[in-house]
């Protein structure tokens, strides 16, 4: 029966039946599997998991239709969005370990002096934000947000690549790596405690007996049988009969 269903998997025709099962769970849902704490995991980076619930929204912030995305199943396309998520995934985890942050006020600042808001007089115009927060079907708290993830990654990247002047954040870090001090408080055991020579017969008998249960250990016992068609339907043949009854041993 393992075997069959293992041959069959490898089918050209199992790959179909995959697709059409996974399909409906991208595109109409899970039912009820997301609205409890017990989502699926697909990928795990250190202690942090991505979640299905996850993969779909990102799947639905990149502006992919179902239609684009069934068209290119062949062509790895669930594979790359799943890449895309896992290196922002990192970069989100690299960027809150080493506490880069932008404020609300440098925010604000950011957008103010972007001369793609300026009106005639050279400042900054609301109006023509607005504009172009409808020209692009976004609204300020996606811009925003979006604007506020490039800039931390800008941050990080000049973290990684350095430069002509080191940044704050990095003069301050290697600072702290190489004068971090550690205390260590420890016993000497050669002066303190007896050693195994010290002690006597009588000395370590009293100390069994007296603490039996703390030096007991648990022994896992068992049993098992090799099976064969002799001791299992009691001929030397590895017939159908042998096969039907391993069979249902395997599904008891």
């Amino acid at each position: 029966m393992l075997n069959n269903i293992r041959n069959f998997s490898k089918t050209f025709l199992a790959k179909i039946l995959l697709v059409i099962i996974i399909i409906p769970f991208i595109f109409w849902g899970m039912g009820n599997v997301f609205n409890t704490g017990n989502t699926n995991n697909i990928v795990k980076i250190n202690k942090n998991n991505i979640s299905t619930k996850d993969f779909m929204n990102f799947i639905n912030r990149s502006n992919l239709t179902p239609e684009i995305i069934k068209e290119n199943i062949d062509n790895n396309i669930i594979e790359e969005i799943l890449s895309k998520l896992i290196s922002k995934t990192m970069l989100e985890m690299e960027i809150d370990d080493l506490n880069l942050t932008l404020s609300d006020e440098s925010l604000v600042k950011r957008i103010k002096n972007n001369k793609n808001f300026f009106d005639e007089n050279n400042k900054f115009s609301r109006t023509k934000y607005e504009k172009f927060l409808l020209s692009n079907n976004l609204t300020a708290v996606d811009f925003e947000k979006q604007l506020k993830e490039n800039e931390l990654k800008n941050r990080l990247f000049t973290y990684v690549s350095g430069g002509v002047k080191s940044p704050y954040f990095l003069v301050n870090n290697s600072f702290k790596s190489q004068k971090s001090k550690l205390y260590i408080d420890y016993i000497n055991l050669d002066n303190s405690y007896k050693k195994e020579k010290d002690f006597s017969n009588e000395e370590i008998k009293n100390y069994i007996n007296e603490n039996k249960n703390d030096l007991k250990i648990d022994i896992i016992d068992f049993s098992y049988i090799k099976i064969t068609p002799n001791n299992l339907i009691g001929v030397d043949d590895f017939n159908e009969l042998y096969f039907e009854k391993i069979d249902e041993l395997e599904n008891k």
